[in-house]
């Protein structure tokens, strides 16, 4: 009668461990990163509102989508018939992008305010 398990045993317990201990890493890891991206959007949605008082933060999603959707290499070629409405007016995706990024609101696109928080911290860009 044998008292420890056959080699085979051996084998698949450590193979099945070596996979959850994998598959844990990477959950860990996916949740640090999507973590860290929430803090470093806080972190523009706090320079936003100090930057632009007035707006109250009324069009900081839409400046999310449009600089996600407008900006992409390869989904900007297939959101040229998205609409975004803008207190009653439908704006062109580009045009609602360039129009969120242009001087007169948060004057970057989200990408370039969102690299300045993750690598300079607190300032807003200046122009």
């Amino acid at each position: 009668m044998r008292l420890s398990p056959s080699p085979a045993a051996q084998f698949q317990a450590t193979k099945t461990r070596a996979v959850l201990g994998v598959q844990l890493f990477f959950q860990a890891v996916l949740a640090i990163l999507a973590l860290w991206i929430a803090l470093i959007t806080a972190l523009v949605w706090h320079q936003a509102g100090s930057y632009l008082p007035q707006l109250d933060h009324v069009y900081f999603g839409r400046w999310i989508l449009c600089s996600i959707l407008g900006e992409r290499p390869l989904l900007n070629r297939y959101t040229w018939w998205i609409g975004i409405r803008f207190n009653g007016v439908q704006l062109r995706l580009d045009a609602a992008s360039a129009w969120l990024a242009g001087p007169e609101l948060y004057r970057r696109s989200f990408y370039q305010a969102f690299h300045h928080a993750a690598t300079n911290g607190w300032a807003w860009p200046s122009i």
